[in-house]
């Protein structure tokens, strides 16, 4: 069984991934963007991907702390999915930019 500090410490680790969304939108007024508009259209989607999948992420691993539940093979899909959709749209957006 984790601990409630690892459950926070956990947690905060998830919620850093809405950081990690901010940080990419944020990118959309850096200097050395040429045309912001189309920036924008390129990261908007991916961030949207990052927030929802880190919604889902959120919910998931709530649910299990505050019950205090173990991982079961569907919590641990779950939360396996979700973190494959963050770490895909990160990985397509580099792509994407990268072109």
């Amino acid at each position: 069984m984790m601990t409630s500090e690892n459950h926070k410490k956990t947690f905060e680790a998830i919620i850093q991934l809405y950081d990690l969304a901010e940080t990419l939108l944020e990118t959309t007024f850096h200097h050395t963007v040429k045309d912001p508009e189309r920036h924008l259209k390129h990261v908007e989607p991916y961030v949207e991907h990052i927030a929802e999948a880190t919604d889902e992420l959120v919910e998931e691993y709530t649910a299990l702390a505050q019950d205090n539940k173990e991982f079961t093979e569907e919590s641990k899909k779950k939360l396996e999915t979700s973190l494959n959709k963050i770490y895909g749209a990160i990985d397509e957006c580099k792509r994407k930019i990268g072109e």
